[in-house]
């Protein structure tokens, strides 16, 4: 009897050598090879079978959704979309799907909040709920401040990084990794991630990024790197754009995360900043202190506390308040001292910036006494509020 052996990596056990036993050629090889893929899933190898990629390929050519109500929208996101590579789509009765194609519907509400739902054929089941899936939702609420107005938009992009809990029922595979002795980031098996808090990103019309695809500030190069080589990112896709959209490797989509979001988080930055109002200018108060010494008490706190920034012009934002403290054994009420606001402007690195500083004059006085008795004793810079950025231009307006 002739034995067909296959090569395996995995170590010797009990079991092994009786699949091995049982890897006789036809039907025996096949059994062998189902029972090792099971196997090797169960330690976290997991990956897209051929299995897979045959029923996305029948969902991608069913007709279904092409005759489902497409939402008319000035951004020309609406629309058929094709993902890249199989999804997994959990129906209600907890039986996976394997879908590939998705209508995408993209409206803003009268609120100005928007909104993505992006539907499979398996949305619009009415009475089998073994078939039924719930369309993933993506969605933004708009920011007060900025009148509705998406950051993203402005730099040519829908970005939204609101989902639902439903979108549980979506999941990819992605990589997760860990440090060897030398610090250097290695596989640590592949696992099923859903779409719940995961966020969009049309990167290019027509074109859809779907994952834990933020970068902040903090990103290093290093865990940027990391992203590139381990995290997935899903590639939605309409049909005129299959050719560019197959160009999108897990690097490539990483290169253009970082792009937008470098600039995203610049621009909705300058956005809120703009939203920021420089206090309005005292003058002709009372005991009004000279420009000159209100320059000299912030400089001197910006010196002890190692400021980076350097001090444009500062202005005076109140009037003096007097504070008052029940001291002694009589607990007498004392004028102890007054304080004011201060408008400062500074800049660091070519860049301005906006800050209320509180200045405080201490009274010279006997217990019990409220008279105002502050003579020359020194104008100190006793605390800060946020230090904002602000665009040169409206950090000037009230420079003399």
């Amino acid at each position: 009897m002739h034995v067909c052996i296959q090569k395996t990596s995995m170590k010797k056990t009990n079991i092994i050598s009786g699949l091995l036993l049982l890897a006789l050629c036809g039907k025996a090889q096949s059994k062998f090879e189902s029972i090792m893929n099971k196997m090797a899933a169960k330690v976290g190898s997991k990956s897209y079978s051929r299995a897979d990629y045959d029923e996305a390929a029948k969902d991608s050519a069913s007709t279904f959704l092409d005759s489902k109500e497409i939402l008319k929208d000035p951004r020309g996101l609406s629309g058929i979309y094709y993902s890249t590579t199989p999804v997994y789509a959990n129906t209600q009765g907890d039986k996976g799907k394997i879908v590939k194609k998705f209508l995408v519907n993209y409206e803003v509400t009268e609120k100005g909040n928007e909104k993505l739902n992006m539907f499979t054929q398996h949305a619009y089941e009415t009475s089998n709920q073994a078939r039924w899936v719930k369309p993933a939702y993506f969605g933004a609420e708009a920011y007060a401040p900025l009148k509705g107005v998406n950051t993203a938009h402005k730099l040519g992009y829908t970005f939204l990084n609101d989902a639902s809990y439903d979108n549980k029922n979506y999941q990819y595979i992605t990589h997760k990794s860990k440090q060897d002795l030398q610090g250097n980031s290695v596989p640590d098996g592949d696992y099923l991630a859903g779409w719940d808090n995961k966020d969009v990103l049309e990167v290019e019309p027509g074109i859809l990024l779907i994952g834990d695809i933020g970068v902040n500030k903090n990103y290093t190069e290093k865990e940027i790197a990391n992203n590139k080589k381990f995290k997935e990112v899903v590639v939605l896709y309409k049909k005129e754009k299959a050719t560019q959209a197959a160009k999108y490797t897990r690097e490539i989509c990483w290169d253009k995360l970082v792009e937008f979001f470098r600039k995203y988080e610049k621009a909705s930055n300058e956005a809120y900043n703009n939203t920021i109002e420089m206090a309005q200018p005292k003058s002709g108060i009372k005991d009004e202190p000279k420009n000159s010494d209100l320059v000299a008490a912030v400089k001197a706190k910006m010196t002890k506390e190692n400021w980076k920034e350097e001090l444009t012009y500062v202005y005076i934002a109140s009037e003096w308040k007097n504070h008052f403290k029940l001291i002694g054994l009589t607990q007498a009420n004392t004028l102890i001292n007054r304080t004011m606001r201060v408008q400062c402007v500074f800049t660091k690195n070519g860049v301005c910036r906006v800050g209320i500083v509180e200045i405080q004059q201490d009274n010279i006085f006997n217990t019990g006494s409220v008279v105002e008795n502050f003579g020359s004793n020194p104008l100190v810079a006793q605390g800060n509020g946020p230090v904002t950025d602000m665009g040169c231009d409206k950090a000037s307006q009230y420079k003399k």
